[in-house]
């Protein structure tokens, strides 16, 4: 006899079809990428730069650097320097708040031939592009327009600060409904005619036998898929086997009968699993009209591309 999925999950797998529109990516940033400028001199506290494991972060120079160094380059999965460009893919092992040092090396006999940057791990803050220039603009402002830039640059800090408190409050509260790394889900849509009731949603498990596992450390211990009305989803209940390695779902695919794929939403999941962990896979569907009629396939890959899992005979309720 198959499991009942945890009530929350089943409500948030059939929410991330009805979320998807209008709803923003975590970790977009404005538009405009901020400037670090090295001067003649190195700096007495090296400027920040503020990473995400959920983020690449590019990395623009005036004057292309001949090579770049990162302290620890085991928590990042890319390090890539192209002439005037570099790029950093953290890993998803960094912790908020953790400190990393990126030191930059020129020789081009201008200005110092060696700065030191800070790569401050901050998932709210964390930026997608940054230009870093050896040659400061000139600035000509009286004292006047100092005083007015200095009082509203600690306005914009204080209400900076009071927004992020916000944030860490509102995701302390709505825990149960959201997920931190992956996606926000809202829940209003879903309950303007009153409470949820169990007959308002069809569930079906499915058999697990036909999934494969190519030399990977996944083991799928059962499955699920939900319809209400238009929305549809995919859960998968799945358990890390491995003994040291941890693992990260990537994308996903599902294919109908005749090869076609069907639109599918953002993989989500409650965490990365550790050695030995078990945890549930939400994957969110966006049929058009009767399109999950049938027996579909799903295949599943891992947060480097790798395929982990293919799962057959899939059928909606």
């Amino acid at each position: 006899m198959s499991r009942a999925p945890p009530l929350p999950l089943l409500v948030l797998s059939l929410l991330l079809a009805a979320s998807a529109a209008g709803q923003s990516a975590v970790g977009k940033r404005g538009e405009g990428a901020r400037v670090i400028e090295l001067g003649a001199e190195p700096a007495r506290q090296p400027p920040e730069l503020r990473i995400s494991p959920t983020l690449s972060t590019v990395v623009l120079f005036d004057t292309p650097p001949t090579s770049v160094e990162v302290k620890e380059p085991r928590h990042f999965r890319r390090v890539r320097l192209a002439g005037d460009t570099l790029t950093l893919v953290p890993s998803a092992g960094l912790t908020e708040g953790a400190r990393l040092t990126l030191t930059l090396h020129f020789q081009d006999g201008q200005m110092q031939e060696r700065a030191v940057l800070t790569l401050l791990v901050d998932e709210d803050a964390a930026e997608r592009e940054v230009e870093v220039r050896r040659r400061p603009r000139p600035r000509e402002r009286d004292p006047m327009q100092l005083e007015d830039l200095h009082e509203e640059n600690q306005q914009l800090r204080q209400a900076l600060e009071a927004l992020r408190e916000e944030n860490r409050r509102l995701r302390q509260d709505m825990g149960p409904l959201f997920s931190a790394r992956d996606c926000s889900v809202g829940l209003g849509g879903l309950f303007t005619n009153g409470p949820l009731k169990k007959a308002d949603l069809a569930v079906r498990p499915l058999a697990t036998r036909n999934i494969s596992l190519p030399e990977q450390p996944i083991e799928v211990r059962a499955a699920w898929t939900y319809r209400l009305g238009s929305q549809a989803a995919l859960l998968l209940e799945l358990e890390n086997t491995s003994s040291a390695q941890s693992w990260q779902a990537g994308g996903a695919r599902l294919e109908s009968p005749e090869g076609a794929n069907v639109k599918t939403l953002d993989v989500w999941m409650e965490a990365n699993l550790g050695p030995g962990e078990r945890g549930h896979l939400v994957l969110g569907v966006e049929p058009r009209g009767n399109e999950l009629r049938g027996s579909f396939t799903l295949k599943l890959q891992d947060s480097e591309g790798g395929q982990t899992v293919t799962l057959r005979d899939v059928v909606f309720p």
